[in-house]
């Protein structure tokens, strides 16, 4: 008598259940997609990039940056290599 047959019944089987059980684990905890609230065309002003508050900010750390470059009472840690 070979024990083959009841081997390979019992993995198919053990196959079966696993795969049955992550379908339903899929199932149960996966995030739906909530594809139907989302347009399906972007606004044409989506494409453009604005910066509204970054002339102030960039305007302040050039100024900083070069106070501490030129002004040698101030703790200057970023200075021009001298030549």
């Amino acid at each position: 008598m070979t024990l083959d047959p009841i081997f390979s019944k019992s993995i198919e089987r053990v196959t079966h259940y696993l795969n049955d059980q992550w379908a339903v684990f899929k199932k149960d905890y996966q995030r739906p997609l909530n594809v139907l609230l989302l347009p399906h065309f972007a606004d044409p002003r989506s494409f453009h990039l604005s910066l509204l508050n970054s002339t102030l900010y960039l305007k302040q750390m050039f100024d900083q940056q070069l106070t501490r470059l030129y002004a040698p009472g101030i703790s200057a840690r970023f200075q021009l290599p001298k030549v």
